[in-house]
């Protein structure tokens, strides 16, 4: 044992993160990994990370908290108080609503996106930790169920409101693939669109690839024995199992898949709105009940998955022995604070005009205004 512990020695990798301990692993059939970890006392704490404060970090969290926070008290929560509690402010709350929805739906791909893709360029790129990646597979499918569930109801408000004018009869599907970009014109429709379109097919592909080779089953028995040989940091990776099984790859590319999908449609979109045979609609209570459902199961699911990526945050900071860097405020932690501004000053245009009404309209009343006072029929 000396003697490969010596030779060990010699060739401990000085950063070692999954993939690289892959390779080495593949590389050499007779490869032991409970030599390798006794001869290299540092490999579990390097493949468990000290943490990524972009990733994990305090401030990135205060972020996610504040996007499943406002997903759910402005989404099903909001929705069910304005529906089942009639007051006589209705006629001026529900257009003020539909204008945090679609706020809200526009922060929350601006979140949602540059996560995943950021977290894309993470799997493809570099040889992620262990938490790193357990930590990320959980937060983008949080972050895009966070996402279906405003688009969903701002789909329901916003057809609900122009079904009050007769402009249209039932919910059409064609909303939603036009809800986020509904100004066409705008810069975000025309130019980040489609930068992130290419965006996420470039990097989808190898991180597909690189996540079917280290979430796939040659890996179980790998897993497995590098529990037993760091078995200090078993509960951990224990945990890290566990959030792999429920996040495979097939389900995490199905999302991005489907988001992509949803961008490219957009050029389609007006051209579909112009022919009645492709507005395919269901029976406008029929459309409630189920959007209902579908916002209060995902916000449930939600929730028991960010708790599930805290506590494993919470375990991994306690493995790190006080080393952990997710602590430390870094320039992309403010940012994505700061992202969720715009949502505050909208609500706080909405109370002026709660309060205000008339003086809110004074002077900049367009047609559009007009039509937003009329209320959800009942």
């Amino acid at each position: 044992m000396d003697d490969v512990k010596t030779n060990m020695n010699m060739s401990c990798p000085t950063d070692l993160g999954v993939r690289v301990f892959l390779e080495l692993v593949y590389s050499d059939p007779k490869f032991n990994i409970t030599e390798f970890v006794i001869a290299c006392p540092q490999t579990c704490k390097a493949l468990l990370g000290l943490g990524n404060p972009d990733i994990s970090g305090i401030g990135v969290n205060i972020a996610y908290c504040i996007q499943i926070g406002a997903s759910i008290l402005f989404g099903p929560i909001a929705y069910l108080v304005l529906r089942c509690w009639p007051t006589r402010l209705d006629e001026m709350l529900w257009p003020l609503y539909q204008e945090v929805l679609d706020t809200l739906v526009k922060q929350n791909a601006a979140f949602t996106f540059p996560v995943g893709t950021a977290a894309c360029i993470a799997f493809s790129w570099h040889s992620p930790t262990e938490f790193e990646v357990s930590f990320l597979l959980v937060i983008v499918l949080v972050q895009a169920l966070c996402l279906l569930v405003v688009i969903v109801l701002c789909i329901l408000v916003t057809t609900e409101l122009e079904d009050s004018r007769g402009r249209t009869q039932g919910i059409s599907w064609v909303w939603l693939l036009r809800l986020v970009f509904r100004d066409h014109n705008c810069v975000f429709c025309r130019f980040v669109g489609p930068v992130l379109i290419a965006t996420n097919v470039c990097f989808l592909l190898p991180f597909a690839a690189d996540s079917i080779v280290y979430t796939g089953r040659a890996s179980e028995g790998v897993r497995e024995e590098l529990v037993l040989a760091c078995n200090v940091l078993k509960e951990l990776y224990g945990e890290v199992t566990k959030a792999r099984e429920r996040e495979d790859t097939i389900k995490f590319g199905l999302i991005w898949v489907s988001e992509a999908v949803y961008l490219a449609a957009i050029p389609l979109i007006l051209a579909a709105e112009r022919s009645s045979r492709f507005l395919l609609r269901i029976p406008k209570p029929l459309a409630e009940i189920c959007s209902v459902m579908i916002t209060v199961y995902f916000s449930a699911v939600v929730v028991w998955y960010f708790t599930n990526s805290q506590k494993l945050r919470q375990q991994a900071m306690a493995m790190m022995d006080g080393e952990s860097t997710d602590n430390d405020w870094g320039f992309g932690q403010i940012v994505a604070v700061f992202l969720w501004v715009p949502l505050l000053l909208k609500l706080l245009e909405c109370a002026i005009r709660i309060r205000r009404p008339e003086a809110a309209w004074e002077g900049e009343r367009t047609p559009e205004d007009d039509f937003n006072l009329h209320p959800i029929p009942r």
